[in-house]
């Protein structure tokens, strides 16, 4: 929510399937992370961790 006060590393771009078990989460600043999933469940086998560190949404 760009409304939040977030930078443009924490805000969401867009998803690219990359393969048959991966996707690439792209943010609006331009970086990458992949994640990696078992195809027959969808279980995520390496997940992207964007939570960690990330300014509070509601920060006054």
């Amino acid at each position: 929510m760009p409304e939040s006060g977030a930078g443009p590393e924490w805000l969401f771009g867009r998803v690219d399937v990359t393969g048959k078990d991966e996707i690439a989460v792209t943010a609006k600043d331009g970086t990458v992370g992949r994640i990696r999933f078992n195809d027959r469940t969808l279980t995520a086998v390496e997940p992207l961790d964007r939570c960690s560190g990330a300014p509070a949404m509601m920060a006054d």
